[in-house]
């Protein structure tokens, strides 16, 4: 019986060689590497109320424009 788990990254359905090449500078070259990759930080894009932002927060906010931008 063949594991998935110890095969190539490139069987991912949309992972071609050159993705496979940039996963293998990551020390990436299996499935099962793939799965076990936690990254050494990451951006949280979820939105946030402008009340709950701390200073220096790096935030996702939403907004809508009601006019257009005037010259004055």
């Amino acid at each position: 019986m063949n594991n998935t788990l110890n095969q190539s990254v490139t069987i991912i359905k949309g992972i071609g060689e050159e993705m496979a090449e940039t996963l293998a500078d990551m020390n990436i070259r299996t499935v099962s590497d793939l799965l076990e990759y936690f990254p050494y930080r990451y951006e949280d894009y979820r939105l946030k109320d402008l009340a709950e932002v701390k200073h220096d927060e790096k935030v996702t906010v939403e907004g809508t424009v009601h006019s257009e931008p005037a010259l004055v």
